[in-house]
């Protein structure tokens, strides 16, 4: 999880490239949207987190974690 570390050294530019790198490679995969969305929550950008989660049920609306994630991020305070 090279965007992981990239995630720890604050290096945040390089950390969503790869991110970006996953998905362009393979977007039909809902897992590199969920990570995307990880990688946002993680950074504070509910707005981008969100949108990531929307694409990843909109590839696979079985996925636990986009549904999950899509509830948490959706539901009042």
């Amino acid at each position: 999880k090279k965007h992981e570390i990239y995630k720890l050294q604050k290096n945040y530019d390089e950390a969503e490239n790869v991110l970006f790198t996953l998905i362009n490679n393979a977007p039909d995969v809902a897992e590199y949207r969920i990570l995307m969305g990880e990688y946002y929550g993680d950074i504070g950008d509910t707005v981008r987190a969100l949108k990531a989660y929307q694409e990843a049920f909109k590839i696979d609306s079985s996925n636990i974690f986009a549904i999950t994630n899509l509830v948490i991020l959706t539901s009042p305070m």
